[in-house]
């Protein structure tokens, strides 16, 4: 996690999973637009959410082990969840995913507020919750109204961290637990 005052040396392992978690970042918001766009894209929009919180996931760079740990747990089952719905055809498995996943972008999203002065990055987890459970509840409205906003918001956290240097986001690698 950020210390913008340390500069460490990044090799080329910092470089790429830094990359790779910005990618994640950027991806998510366009998997979520996917769906707004149109029912006919929920298969496509749902794996792209998968590889954009896989990415996350991936390469996350957070100090405590606990948290870190915990939130890529979330992101292998969001995985596994949607690879079981792929394989079972059950709708139960695509919706845990999805919830899973949401997990994952809400705890990046607060995670990121405390880089940024960006309002609502907090409030993010709460509105991810509410957009899950109007998905599972089938009002299909109010679910893509609150998508959108969804999408606008993680639109907004990428480009704020793409605008960053890449050592913003490792920090002091003596404070990462292993």
């Amino acid at each position: 996690m950020a210390d913008p005052h340390i500069k460490e040396k990044l090799d080329h392992w910092d470089i790429t999973t830094v990359i790779l978690y910005r990618s994640g970042l950027s991806l998510a918001p366009l998997a979520l637009l996917l769906a707004v766009i149109s029912a006919d894209y929920t298969v496509l929009s749902h794996w792209l959410l998968m590889a954009a919180v896989t990415l996350c996931c991936f390469s996350l760079h957070i100090y405590d082990k606990n948290i870190r740990l915990i939130v890529q747990g979330c992101g292998w089952l969001a995985l596994l969840l949607t690879l079981a719905s792929a394989y079972g055809s059950t709708k139960v498995f695509e919706l845990l995913g999805a919830g899973a996943a949401y997990l994952v972008l809400g705890a990046l999203c607060f995670k990121e507020s405390f880089c940024f002065k960006i309002p609502f990055l907090r409030l993010m987890p709460a509105v991810f919750a509410v957009d899950w459970l109007m998905r599972v509840s089938g009002w299909s409205d109010g679910y893509r109204l609150l998508l959108l906003v969804t999408a606008i918001a993680l639109i907004i956290l990428a480009i704020a961290k793409w605008r960053m240097p890449l050592h913003f986001d490792i920090g002091d690698k003596r404070n990462y637990q292993l």
